[in-house]
């Protein structure tokens, strides 16, 4: 989580994963810290978490995806994620806690 990145963006491999097509999807270059602008395509896609016991959060979102070596780890900011939850972030216990805010769009089971 980032609470500086303006959208999620994740690595092109878990598109490939999820068999994502990003032929035609919309393009457009960010910026990362430190680095020369990257070509980020958009494509919507079902996120879910959940914390393993008894809460599972489901929605769609539109969400950038990047070259691997670019961005190794997903990069979940503000649009398509953390717009959705008022966070806490509980340092010494290397935890966030996240609450679904009065935007969230999708279900909770």
């Amino acid at each position: 989580m980032d609470t500086g990145a303006d959208d999620a963006v994740l690595p092109d491999r878990i598109a490939t994963a999820l068999g994502l097509d990003l032929t035609g999807a919309e393009e457009r270059p960010i910026g990362l810290a430190d680095r020369a602008p990257l070509r980020c395509r958009y494509a919507p896609v079902e996120i879910q978490i959940s914390d393993g016991v008894c809460e599972t959060y489901r929605w769609t979102a539109v969400v950038g995806f990047v070259g691997a070596t670019a961005l190794p780890r997903p990069l979940l900011g503000h649009a398509g994620f953390l717009q959705y939850f008022d966070a806490e972030f509980r340092g010494a216990d290397l935890e966030v806690l996240l609450i679904p805010n009065h935007s969230f769009p999708g279900v909770r089971t």
